[in-house]
């Protein structure tokens, strides 16, 4: 089994996602960026794009207008503008 990682996902209207997860796919502004379990602190503005969260069994993808992500040790929050499974 892989390490998980707790994500939420909130939008200015409501709690979007709040799971453990393996890992993310975000739009980034350089370029799609993946994030794990155990990945260094970071802070980042998101682009219009899709999100991919991958669980133990199965995922689910997200389509976002833009935002900004922030990882943690604790978890990953990504607050998003906009956001459309």
């Amino acid at each position: 089994m892989a390490k998980t990682f707790r994500l939420e996902i909130v939008t200015p209207e409501r709690l979007v996602f709040s799971d453990e997860i393996v890992s993310l796919v975000v739009p980034a502004y350089e370029g799609y960026l993946g994030v794990l379990s155990g990945h260094a602190p970071l802070l980042c503005t998101l682009e219009k794009g899709r999100i991919e969260v991958k669980k133990d069994k199965g995922g689910q993808d997200f389509k976002t207008s833009g935002g900004f992500m922030e990882v943690t040790p604790q978890k990953t929050i990504i607050l998003a503008d906009s956001m459309a499974s």
